[in-house]
Formats: C-alpha cells, sequence, structure tokens
C-alpha cells in the first residue's frame, strides 16, 4: 500500500522500470538460445509486478483525488489500514496529522510504516478523531444462531425467502454464526435500510419501500406475490444503482436507434448476432447488463438514471434465443424518450395484455424481432401463415421447415412468432420454448460478459460483494 508522495514517486517510477523491461530485447527474444519457457515465465512475471505496482497506484490517486468517500474496516485487524486510506481520503498528509495531533512527523511515518502496531488504543482513537473517521461496531447480545433463525424469518415474512437471504445477503467467509449475522444486518440495512432493532424484534414491523415498483411503468400482475416482488424490485434496484455508479452517462439519442443499424455495428464488430456478442457490444456502448438468476418476481427491468443505463435481464427460460430477445428488447427502453434523464421499466410477462398493449413495448419486441430475424421478420411471418393456413395448432410443427427455407434460426423464428401471436390475443410461449436449442446456460454467457466488462472502480467492498453473491451459481 502506497501512504505517501515519495513512495507513490517511487512506485510510478518502479512501474515504468518494469514497462521498460517488459519491452526489452532480453525479454522479447526469440532467439533460440533462450529457452521459450524461460522467456514466458520472465515475461509472467514482470506483467504480475506490473499489475501490482498499477493497482497500488490506482488506489492511492483515487484516494487522494476523493473518488473515494467511505473506507471501511471489517474488522480490528484491518483498521491500521483503514487509517492510513481515510487519513489520504480526507486530503492529509502525514505532516498534516502530525501538525493536528502536535507529533512530528517522523512519529506519524513510524506509525504508518508499522501499520500502527507500535500505537496504543487511546492513540488509534485520537489518530481517528484528527482524521474526522467515524468508527461503529455492532455488537448483537444473545445466541447467534437462535438471532440468525429470528432474522429469517423476519425477512420470510416480508418477503424474502430463507434460501434468497442466506445465497445473496449472508457471508459464508467464516464458519462463526456471528459473522453470518452480522453481514446479513449490515447488507438489509444498506439495501433496505432496516435497523437491527427490528430485524431481531416482533415489535417493530418491517417496512419495504415502494417507490421502485411506483415508478415502474407497469402495475403488478394479479397472480404475483406483491410481497416477494416489492422486496425483490428494492434488491434489483440497489444492484443496478451500483452498477449505474460506476457507468459514465450516455444521451440516449447517441445510441443506434434502428434494428438494420444494430445488426450492421454487431456482425460487423463480431462476424455474428448471438447474445454474446449483443451483450458485448451493448456494454461497448456504455450500458451496463446485470443478469440475476433468482426464481419469481419480475421478468427483467431497465433503469435509467442521470443518462446512465442499466438492463436487469432475469428469465426462468435456459434459451440463448429467448435471453437474446429479452436483451434486445429491454436495450430498445434505451433509445426511447431521450429528453428523460431518468426511467424505470419492470417488465411483465411478454404475454401480459397491458405489455401487448402498449406502443413502446411492441415497438421493443418487434426491433428485437428484426435484429435478431436479420430483417426477415415479415417475411418469416407470411411464409409461416402461408404455410399453416392461420392455424395457430400447425404452427409447431410446420415452423422447422418454414424457417429453413426463409434462412433463419428456428429459435429465433419461435420467440419471434410467440411475440406476434400474442398481439392476436394467443399465447404460443410454452410451444415456442418447446422448439429452443439448449447450448451454453444463457446466465452464464451474459455473466461472462458482465465481468469481462465491469470496472468497480472505488466501490465499496460491502457492495462488490453484494455484486459478487448476486453472481454467484
Amino acid at each position: 500500500m502506497i501512504k505517501n508522495e515519495r513512495q507513490y514517486k517511487i512506485t510510478k517510477a518502479n512501474a515504468r522500470k518494469f514497462r521498460e523491461a517488459l519491452s526489452s530485447p532480453e525479454v522479447q527474444s526469440e532467439d533460440n538460445a533462450i529457452d521459450p519457457i524461460i522467456v514466458n515465465a520472465t515475461q509472467n512475471a514482470i506483467r504480475s509486478q506490473i499489475e501490482e505496482l498499477e493497482s497500488q497506484i490506482q488506489e492511492y490517486e483515487e484516494l487522494k483525488t476523493g473518488r473515494v468517500r467511505i473506507v471501511e474496516a471489517d474488522s480490528l485487524g484491518t483498521l491500521s489500514r483503514t487509517l492510513i486510506k481515510a487519513r489520504i481520503a480526507a486530503g492529509l498528509t502525514q505532516q498534516d496529522l502530525a501538525t493536528k495531533l502536535d507529533l512530528k512527523p517522523q512519529q506519524i511515518q513510524r506509525y504508518e510504516e508499522s501499520d500502527y502496531q507500535t500505537a496504543s488504543l487511546s492513540r488509534l482513537i485520537d489518530v481517528a478523531d484528527a482524521i474526522g473517521l467515524h468508527i461503529k461496531h455492532r455488537t448483537y447480545l444473545g445466541d447467534s444462531e437462535n438471532n440468525l433463525n429470528k432474522l429469517l424469518n423476519t425477512c420470510e415474512r416480508v418477503g424474502l425467502p430463507k434460501q434468497f437471504v442466506e445465497a445473496r445477503l449472508m457471508s459464508y467467509r467464516s464458519e462463526n454464526p456471528s459473522h453470518w449475522l452480522s453481514t446479513a444486518m449490515d447488507n438489509l440495512n444498506r439495501v433496505f435500510g432496516w435497523e437491527a432493532e427490528a430485524l431481531l424484534s416482533d415489535e417493530f414491523p418491517l417496512l419495504v419501500s415502494n417507490a421502485p415498483i411506483y415508478a415502474a411503468r407497469f402495475k403488478v400482475a394479479k397472480n404475483r406475490n406483491e410481497r416477494r416482488l416489492n422486496a425483490y424490485t428494492v434488491y434489483a434496484h440497489y444492484l443496478a444503482m451500483l452498477l449505474s455508479d460506476a457507468l459514465q452517462p450516455v444521451a440516449s439519442d447517441q445510441l443506434p436507434r434502428t434494428a438494420e443499424e444494430f445488426y450492421d455495428n454487431v456482425a460487423l464488430e463480431y462476424d455474428e448476432v448471438s447474445l454474446r456478442s449483443v451483450a458485448s457490444y451493448i456494454w461497448s456502448l456504455g450500458i451496463g447488463i446485470l443478469p440475476l438468476n433468482d426464481s419469481a418476481a419480475f421478468e427483467g427491468a431497465y433503469w435509467r438514471e442521470s443518462y446512465r443505463h442499466t438492463i436487469v435481464l432475469k428469465t426462468n427460460s435456459q434459451s440463448n434465443a429467448r435471453w437474446l430477445f429479452d436483451l434486445l428488447h429491454d436495450y430498445f427502453h434505451a433509445t426511447q424518450h431521450p429528453s428523460r434523464d431518468t426511467s424505470e421499466i419492470l417488465e411483465l410477462a411478454p404475454n401480459d395484455p397491458e405489455r401487448i398493449n402498449d406502443v413502446d413495448e411492441k415497438e421493443a419486441s418487434d426491433f428485437a424481432g428484426e435484429v435478431i430475424l436479420a430483417g426477415k421478420n415479415e417475411e418469416l411471418w407470411e411464409a409461416v401463415f402461408e404455410a399453416t393456413e392461420g392455424h395457430l395448432p400447425r404452427l409447431k410443427s410446420a415452423l422447422p421447415t418454414v424457417a429453413k427455407e426463409v434462412g433463419v434460426d428456428l429459435s429465433a423464428a419461435a420467440n419471434y412468432l410467440a411475440h406476434r401471436v400474442s398481439l392476436d390475443g394467443g399465447n404460443w410461449w410454452g410451444a415456442a420454448a418447446n422448439l429452443q436449442e439448449n447450448r451454453e446456460q444463457p446466465w452464464s454467457i451474459v455473466r461472462d460478459v458482465f465481468l469481462d466488462n465491469f470496472n468497480p472502480g472505488s466501490m465499496a467492498e460491502h457492495d462488490l460483494e453484494l455484486i459478487s453473491a448476486a453472481l454467484a451459481e
């Protein structure tokens, strides 16, 4: 860890030397006299050193420029480094801190050099006060396992199943139930604003904010568990805003809007139009895509906050074509209403009448179908109508042949036709699902693209852990 300007300059100089060494003739040599294995090992070792030094440089620069606003100590063992980080983030040099404490600068240097191992508790408190660091730690009284069970039961009553809390909001890095309890308490407080007293007491009813639901375009479907939907939407919205904070603003009117332009751009850049290539392209436009793998609740979501766009992909389908259709559908929302700096959409099931009858939704689905079918959507529809003579029961048996004749992917054709049938009041989504080819798991594809593109920057560690838990199998 870099602790002062002198170390910062030395580290930058060392990083520059390693980069020069990596490009030197000795390291890059293809001379047969040098074993290629040795050359490769040397290059990897130098790259590793460069990455480590650049990581330290980035951390110091982010702290010094004020991009980091929260520093945390998750244990007493990490308190010393937290004090150093907080001092840098507060814009204080070691000299400044020494002046505040009426000490010599050399004393602060010695403290930080040893990570405050030689400092007394009272001195640590003085340092924290001088920096303006607020230290807060909760201790939960009583049996941890009983408290944990009480917390899980309380969450269950407001729509958060036990399995969800354990998988997404609780850390199992330790075998200590008190650590699980503490992590869950902290995460529930951050995401939902619930205090410990309410979580562990029957006297304080928990309230789930309806704001993300009411702000979204669509109402709750009648057959949905409203408590579950409300609670999960708050959770997904929190994650989406974390991702949004790591993105740059993008004006909606600067995004490719026509299906033809979008298709041509993807095909030119990636040689194919697939779930992976489309997800990668949308990320390159500055739009974040968060794939979630939880059951129930909504079908997907799109949020725009200060022209930062995030798409939450979430469907129980294992079809790449269905995920691609939903992704393109939600991307189109990012291009709509460019004058609005905020927008919120929770996606209903594709056969829901409210979604079918909404103009924006229909345009979004038409866009998705046109991209996936490379503009052959109308040709496909006409060919299918002719082959079936307009009889829906014949569609499933006729489509494989028709799709081949038109020259489109069967899975993509099935999804698009399900959309077209829904416009006339029919429901063909079940039959379309039976025609899907399940290759690589679509959630894994979108998750891998997320990991390739996501840059957390100065995101707080606890928030980064929440996103990591959301992306776990």
